[in-house]
């Protein structure tokens, strides 16, 4: 595992040359209100063509309808809108994807926690109004979140508070990035490049003999020409979490304070933007879902030397993960 260096605050570009039309063909559109581009480096066949657009819609379609829980209509909603303590059987897919989930929350030690959103929705409503939120309104928050609140046995999923939601927003987009990439290759297609809201693996090279690459770059800069560095993928994925999605200021009297939508789930508060923080951590791993999970895990640490001593930590564990941490305060 390795921590290269830190570089000002970064995001993607998807960056490869153009070779002949007949060689690569890409895909692209959105799902779920997130842009994808779908990369394949053969030359195709009109039913092909057909048959990759296939895959990639019903992928999306298998996340939208099983994972995802802005979906009223999801399996993963109608398991949040369940009050009873009761168990009750799920999918195989759901089960085995929740089962996941957990080894993840437990490899984080808890900073990568599915259940956080009633902090989250507690923090934004408060922020928004430029207030703090009172201790009993986070006391009655915090009594919900926690993964130990999630139980799973015998194919059945059962949660010992009925106010426990659960969002797979921090691992979800990479799981989905996974099955794409892993049903074209099951189809025969080797060369692929696969990109989903800032969420890539690669497998195979681009058409040229050459690996797949992306590129951190800078902020409101996506020139090539401008990036901080070019990652090589080799049948490998990579993961971004930043503090720059959203944020608010909290003005109290001369101080201000900036929190973004990173809530610690150890503390039960977010993150506040200072000088040395860490504005955004780049996961580089075999699967786009275990990059997703721990970039997201990552961002919760408020300085880099805690993080350090978390990769020392699972280091072991995880031999072909890399981490790219970016703090405010890089030249």
């Amino acid at each position: 595992m390795i921590l290269p260096f830190l570089l000002p605050l970064l995001l993607f570009f998807s960056g490869c040359q153009q070779s002949p039309p007949s060689q690569i063909t890409t895909f692209e559109g959105t799902a779920m209100t997130i842009n994808y581009k779908v990369t394949i480096g053969h030359t195709l066949e009109p039913r092909e063509i057909e048959l990759i657009r296939s895959i990639v819609n019903s992928s999306f379609e298998e996340i939208n309808s099983v994972y995802n829980r802005w979906n009223p209509k999801s399996e993963l909603s109608k398991l949040n809108q369940f009050q009873s303590t009761e168990p009750t059987p799920i999918s195989i897919n759901l089960y085995s994807f929740l089962e996941r989930t957990g080894k993840f929350v437990e490899l984080s030690e808890g900073r990568f926690d599915p259940t956080i959103e009633p902090l989250l929705v507690l923090w934004k409503n408060s922020l928004e109004h430029n207030e703090l939120p009172s201790e009993k309104a986070l006391a009655e928050a915090k009594s919900s979140v926690g993964w130990e609140h999630i139980h799973l046995e015998n194919g059945q999923f059962r949660k010992d508070n009925p106010l426990t939601q659960i969002d797979l927003g921090g691992i979800a987009k990479g799981y989905a990035v996974d099955l794409i990439v892993e049903r074209l290759v099951k189809s025969g297609y080797t060369n692929i490049l696969v990109e989903w809201g800032g969420e890539i693996r690669a497998n195979g090279h681009h058409p040229e003999k050459r690996p797949w690459k992306v590129f951190i770059a800078r902020l409101n800069d996506s020139n090539p020409d401008h990036s901080l560095a070019e990652i090589i993928l080799e049948d490998e994925a990579i993961a971004t979490s930043g503090d720059y999605n959203q944020f608010w200021i909290y003005k109290n009297g001369n101080a201000t304070t900036v929190y973004t939508h990173v809530i610690n789930p150890k503390t039960g508060h977010p993150l506040a933007i200072k000088k040395h923080s860490i504005a955004s951590v780049s996961v580089l791993a075999p699967t786009c879902t275990e990059a997703d999970a721990l970039a997201t895990a990552a961002m919760v640490f408020h300085d880099i030397d805690r993080a350090r001593e978390w990769i020392a930590k699972i280091d072991p564990l995880l031999p072909k993960t890399e981490f790219w941490f970016v703090t405010r305060d890089t030249k």
